[in-house]
């Protein structure tokens, strides 16, 4: 089986998470790359705004990404995602909500915990690591840190190698330049 990368990148809007995953995602995979990001264009950023509709068939841009945007309708997607798609990049864009939906808990888990067998590479996106649940930290290979606001001290006893993180992240928020800048923490 081939190794394959779940990786979290976390960091305050603007940024240039969503970028760098989908640079990572041109990089790791072989061409085909699913992105699935919240409902913006519906009703908003509802707490389940990530429910299938359907794929979107269109390119993305010349990358080979493709786009799938969910409402909170179908509580069904990842059954759908965990049986379907194998070999492939996909980026959970601004996770947050996906990653503290109770109903989609566990079956989020199950296509972390199958990467391997499946050989998909799962990227996170997120505004605070404060925000993902303890059990998630355990799936993470590699964890990438934008500049953040989040309070850590909420987070100590949930995340592995805290100081490790911690420390990363008093670096990457001292650079008072480039918001641009980061941190690569290798957690596995």
């Amino acid at each position: 089986m081939k190794q394959v990368r779940k990786v979290l990148i976390a960091g305050m809007p603007g940024t240039g998470k969503s970028t760098l995953a989908r640079s990572l995602a041109k990089m790791t995979g072989n061409g085909s790359h699913i992105v699935i990001e919240p409902d913006e264009l519906g009703d908003g950023w509802a707490p389940y705004g990530y429910q299938l509709i359907k794929p979107v068939e269109r390119e993305m841009n010349a990358s080979g990404l493709k786009r799938v945007v969910f409402d909170e309708d179908d509580k069904t997607f990842l059954d759908k995602l965990k049986n379907s798609v194998f070999n492939q990049v996909i980026i959970f864009d601004d996770a947050v909500f996906m990653l503290t939906d109770m109903h989609q808990y566990r079956k989020l888990r199950k296509i972390l915990g199958r990467a391997r067998q499946t050989g998909n590479h799962i990227f996170f996106t997120i505004h605070d690591v404060a925000d993902v649940p303890a059990p998630f930290w355990a799936y993470f290979t590699d964890v990438i840190l934008f500049k953040t606001a989040g309070e850590m001290q909420r987070a100590k006893y949930k995340i592995p190698q805290f100081e490790k993180v911690e420390q990363a992240r008093q670096i990457v928020n001292q650079e008072t330049g480039d918001i641009r800048k980061f941190i690569f923490i290798k957690i596995v």
